[in-house]
């Protein structure tokens, strides 16, 4: 595990941000009703019925695929909305200090960063999932390569965040960060080339902003 990286990522994490994996049910009901209906529109009792027992992991499957399209299509305040669903629903089926969490939280926060005046917005998302990541790191069951693939969105999220904030700085410190993990993952064979090479290209076009 690169040294650098945990140093970096548990810089700045208060200590009182522990959160138990359990998820009690009534705590998430809001979440639940949010995740499973769409605001505004009125839903036939069965259709919802079906909804609310449709299981969470499949729901979540549905809405990943959705802000996938509307992002692709460019309708960003769908994208937000299936996103927002995406944070509920990762939290009940992995809990709250799952990695998986810091990574809705992150593509939650790439959405934001499509909206313009919306920058502020994601760096707080990309600010959350720095803290369910670092806490994530202390389970001895977390797959570390898709933890640290997290940790280059969430470094390389963070950094064009801070550039629109025109917080120039911490942009590049995040930026680098993004770059360096990246090659030490294609040094130690946990990424192909081509996707090295995707990473690095992002990573410089925002370097050229």
């Amino acid at each position: 595990m690169p040294f650098f990286f945990i140093w970096h990522l548990e810089d700045n994490v208060y200590e009182n941000m522990q959160e138990s994996q359990e998820v009690p049910v009534s705590n998430h009901l809001d979440e639940v009703i949010a995740a499973v209906s769409d605001t505004g529109k009125r839903v036939p009792n069965k259709l919802l019925q079906t909804a609310l027992f449709q299981p969470p992991r499949e729901k979540l499957h549905l809405c990943e695929e959705k802000a996938k399209s509307f992002l692709s299509n460019r309708e960003y305040q769908q994208a937000i909305q299936e996103l927002v669903r995406c944070v509920a629903l990762t939290r009940i089926c992995y809990g709250s200090s799952h990695w998986k969490l810091a990574e809705a939280y992150v593509n939650l926060a790439q959405g934001y960063l499509q909206l313009k005046g919306m920058s502020l917005q994601a760096k707080q998302h990309a600010e959350k999932a720095k803290e369910i990541l670092a806490i994530s790191m202390e389970s001895p069951y977390h797959d570390n390569t898709e933890v640290f693939k997290c940790s280059i969105e969430l470094f390389y999220t963070t950094g064009r965040a801070l550039l629109a904030l025109q917080k120039f700085k911490e942009a590049m410190e995040n930026l680098l960060k993004a770059e360096r993990l990246s090659k030490e993952m294609l040094q130690c064979g946990n990424i192909v080339k081509e996707e090295w090479v995707e990473i690095q290209a992002r990573i410089k076009l925002s370097f050229a902003q």
